[in-house]
């Protein structure tokens, strides 16, 4: 439990060893000795409370830097609590070194220092690149983020131009369908002109056969009339032509004759006008929007360029992307396996470290019963001295009763003599008890100090493996997160190829459409062309009907069987 719980054990140290001080003074007491090592026994309390107040506060430290290096991992602020972790390792390394330095330890115990600085020296230096390691993870993060954000943006983007394209596109949808319908529309008004310009051919050339007819019989007709038949005729035309609505364009002629005829071919010729220019706006209007088409043609081929260059861009970015993941893995994968390596050498650390505690407690055992022996031995003297002085009083006292003065002196003196030697190898033997206690109490004094600082290395060390274990699992998090957009990513991706693919299809069909609607224009521009020709010439054969039938009139007027002539209309009709 002691692994796994360096409280309990440091608890459990302490208690055991207070136990065994209350033994040994309740032992002293009870045999009546003297506490030689009184003085030493209250040092040895207040440096057991000094050593237990020590571990509380190095327990409390390590606790309060796990939370804060909790919290700090919350807040990104592992550089600083890394740093003074980093100084407070040194500064202890280094007390201890000048500790080390200060007292005279054995051979035995300055090779396991040795031993413990090198490991310690080891697990700076992992703990260096373990600290680089991270940091350089940390900005790859953050790098990976910026990326992230970036292409987030750029996506927001793309998703919005390409919403705005599809509005585009709809609106050109519906001008097409709008366009084809008038299109339509035209080409019925088309079809509807060609059969009225037929049928005004049709009517020209019943006109000009009549007019033939009319020159044929005129010139066949003699001038017999009277003048007076003549005038008569003429005025009852004229106040027939005051009382009727005739137009101005053809004269005075009357209805009975060509008069209504030529009125419907105006009428017909004018309409046509009207038809004519009415064509000729909507062809404007329909050249105008086509010419906004073809601006916003060449404006969408333009960000088709555009998005393709963006699209391959993204690619390039995503290829990038994938590379830096799968570097990504590759160091994640290498972090996991020293994070194994730095696990399994911490494990053979606190396994060095338990087998080193306990040779220094099976030790401190052995000291303390040879404690206890010299301490028995030293009792079993006091005994002894305590029975060779009674002998002494009573041989002197049985001398003083038996033997003479002289043999009494001399066994005296020979008491004395050995008593004096009984003394001294007493006092050299208190010396050297004496000696070999402060000895032995220094000795445990090192040793409870060094089992205190090797506690709480290891609770540190503990400390920073599970620190190190929460940075993996972090980062494994993270990696994994990662992966997940990168996936996102892939998928919209493959999104935006399939819309791009669409929307080039449906630029290359309105491309094709808006060549179709190009061509439609060119053959209805031609054919605007050909009408107005046709008009033109329908103009100037009504312009040549007007003039002949002027000269008729003159000639009619000029004529005296003008009233004849009129009749033989009338009869022909």
């Amino acid at each position: 439990m002691s692994y796994f719980f360096g409280n309990a054990g440091t608890s459990g140290l302490i208690k055991t060893r207070r136990k065994k001080h209350v033994r040994h003074r309740s032992l002293s007491n009870d045999r009546g000795l003297e506490p030689v090592h009184g003085i030493t026994h209250r040092r040895r309390h207040s440096s057991d409370k000094k050593c237990i107040s020590k571990a509380k506060s190095v327990l409390k430290e390590s606790q309060s830097h796990n939370y804060d290096g909790d919290n700090a991992s919350i807040k990104n602020k592992n550089k600083r609590c890394l740093h003074k972790e980093i100084v407070r390792l040194v500064e202890e390394n280094r007390l201890l070194t000048a500790k080390l330095e200060g007292t005279k330890v054995d051979l035995g115990n300055l090779s396991i220092v040795k031993e413990r600085d090198e490991l310690l020296a080891t697990l700076e230096k992992k703990y260096h690149k373990l600290q680089q390691n991270y940091y350089e993870l940390q900005t790859s993060r953050d790098k990976v983020n910026a990326l992230l954000a970036q292409r987030e943006n750029e996506f927001r983007q793309l998703h919005m131009h390409n919403e705005e394209s599809a509005l585009i596109i709809r609106n050109n949808e519906q001008q097409r369908n709008t366009f084809i319908a008038t299109i339509q529309r035209i080409k019925n008004e088309n079809v509807q002109m060609h059969e009225d310009v037929n049928l005004l051919k049709n009517l020209v050339y019943r006109l000009n056969l009549e007019i033939e007819k009319y020159q044929d019989k005129l010139r066949t007709i003699g001038q017999t009339a009277d003048n007076q038949a003549v005038v008569n005729i003429i005025d009852e035309v004229r106040t027939n032509f005051n009382n009727k609505n005739v137009l101005k364009a053809w004269g005075k002629v009357n209805f009975h004759a060509l008069g209504p005829l030529l009125d419907a071919y105006q009428e017909n010729v004018n309409e046509k006008d009207e038809l004519i220019q009415k064509y000729k706006k909507e062809i404007d209007e329909f050249s105008g929007k086509l010419k906004d088409i073809i601006s916003e043609n060449e404006n969408l081929h333009i960000e088709v360029e555009n998005m393709r260059a963006k699209y391959d861009r993204y690619v390039e970015e995503a290829k990038v992307l994938e590379k830096d993941a799968a570097i990504v893995k590759e160091q994640n994968e290498l972090l996991i396996k020293q994070s194994a390596m730095q696990k399994q050498k911490i494990q053979e650390i606190h396994s060095i470290y338990e087998h080193k505690v306990e040779s220094m407690s099976q030790d401190n055992n052995k000291l303390y019963k040879e404690y206890l022996t010299c301490k028995t031995e030293l009792s079993t003297l006091k005994g002894k001295y305590e029975i060779l002085n009674e002998g002494y009083e009573k041989l002197k006292n049985i001398s003083e009763k038996t033997m003479p003065i002289s043999v009494h002196n001399a066994a005296i003196d020979e008491c004395k003599r050995l008593f004096e030697e009984l003394k001294q190898q007493y006092e050299s033997e208190k010396k050297k008890s004496s000696t070999c206690m402060k000895q032995l109490e220094e000795i445990l004094r090192e040793n409870e100090k060094q089992l205190i600082t090797i506690t709480a290395e290891r609770d540190q060390l503990r400390i920073q493996a599970r620190n190190l274990e929460k940075n993996l699992k972090r980062t494994h998090n993270k990696l994994e997160h990662l992966q997940s957009t990168v996936q996102s990513i892939q998928v919209s991706r493959d999104s935006f190829k399939r819309q791009l693919n669409k929307t080039t299809l449906y630029c290359e069909e309105l491309v094709k459409e808006q060549e179709k609607l190009a061509i439609e224009k060119n053959k209805l521009s031609r054919l605007l062309e050909e009408k107005e020709k046709e008009n033109e010439n329908i103009q100037y054969l009504g312009n040549n009907i007007t003039h002949r039938m002027g000269t008729l009139k003159n000639q009619l007027k000029a004529r005296p069987n003008f009233y004849l002539i009129l009749s033989s209309k009338k009869q022909y009709f």
